[in-house]
């Protein structure tokens, strides 16, 4: 039976019970991390704990578990499920509501993380790149969430959906101002005459930890690497486009709103970077996952 941790304890998942007046379930009160463990060992799994720190002191959620003690969690869990190659999640809510919508509302979180099997995208994903579509909804630039791993994800899965019906793989958002921002589960870069091009972490998104590494590893390897806003036509003329999360490392982008992107095939960065990234979890994690 697979184990999960919740609030304190370790429990048999289907005996794992989130009552039902807890915020995140009302509300969407909450935060979540997402992570991909190599081997046993979750990759830069220290980021991503500071991350979900520093989110939940700013929406005031009492997060009392150092980034320590949670990682010595994760990797507990991972140990009892007898888990290697793994999808990591952790979720965090402001637990019970009490009666108002104030948000400070106590110490009674709700901490609830679960592991699972993974192998990754299938091989032909990379192959092949993605198709993208621009989405209707536009990434206001003051949203006081949009940096943060929320809760609040319909928004993302109303979008994903409309590309998912119209044969696409992911979407992409533009600000008020027509810039690229990122896409509903990844950050976007792209190239463009051997530099690698990405949007401002200024701007309204998620400053995802893959998109971190990416850029880290481009520098490492003397790509210049450029923040700033761009345009879409930007991203449709350039010579490749590249998406980056946890779990789908780096992936090609074979077109954009029906614009191919250079000859339809992975191009000599994106390659670059991806066997850059497989280094460096084989590195940190001592493995690296062979499907991918």
């Amino acid at each position: 039976m697979n184990k999960v941790y919740l609030s304190g304890s370790f429990v048999n998942e289907d005996e794992a019970v989130i009552p039902v007046g807890d915020r995140g379930f009302l509300y969407g009160d909450g935060l979540f991390e997402t992570m991909r463990a190599y081997d046993g060992r979750v990759f830069r799994i220290d980021d991503h704990l500071k991350r979900l720190k520093n989110s939940a002191g700013l929406f005031h959620i009492s997060l009392r578990e150092s980034t320590e003690e949670l990682s010595g969690i994760v990797h507990e869990l991972l140990q009892m499920n007898a888990l290697t190659q793994a999808y990591v999640r952790i979720t965090l809510t402001r637990g019970i509501h009490g009666g108002n919508l104030w948000l400070d509302t106590g110490e009674n979180i709700t901490l609830l993380v679960n592991t699972r099997e993974y192998h990754g995208y299938p091989s032909e994903a990379y192959e092949r790149g993605m198709k993208l579509l621009v989405g209707d909804t536009v990434r206001h630039t003051r949203s006081v969430i949009g940096r943060h791993k929320t809760l609040n994800y319909l928004e993302s899965l109303i979008a994903r959906d409309a590309a998912r019906t119209g044969g696409f793989d992911e979407v992409v958002f533009l600000d008020e101002t027509g810039c690229v921002t990122e896409c509903a589960t990844a950050n976007i870069f792209f190239v463009r005459a051997g530099e690698l091009c990405t949007p401002s972490a200024e701007m309204n998104l998620l400053p995802g930890i893959t998109r971190g590494v990416v850029m880290e590893l481009a520098r490492w390897g003397g790509r210049k690497v450029l923040e700033r806003k761009w345009k879409l036509r930007e991203f449709q003329q350039a010579d490749e486009v590249v998406l980056s999360n946890s779990l789908m490392e780096v992936m090609p982008v074979s077109e954009l709103a029906d614009t191919a992107i250079g000859d339809g095939a992975p191009g000599e960065v994106t390659l670059e970077v991806a066997a850059a990234y497989h280094r460096a979890v084989a590195e940190e994690c001592g493995g690296q996952d062979e499907e991918v």
